[in-house]
């Protein structure tokens, strides 16, 4: 069985750690750019997104042993 998460900072917000970000951020679809800003030591974990996600869709679904 797998299961998958999306929460991202949601989780945080709920929380009352973070607070959501301005509407422009929101309307604008750059919450992840505000939060960023708030809290520049997230740039390192943030840079490797790409790569991650390059290679979940280069490997695709195949099964790991």
């Amino acid at each position: 069985m797998r299961f998958a998460s999306a929460l991202g900072g949601s989780l945080d917000v709920y929380a009352g750690v973070a607070e959501r970000a301005p509407d422009f951020y929101i309307k604008h679809n750059l919450e992840w750019l505000y939060r960023l800003k708030k809290n520049p030591s997230r740039a390192g974990r943030m840079m490797k997104l790409p790569k991650f996600i390059a290679g979940t869709v280069i490997r695709g679904n195949k099964k790991v042993k």
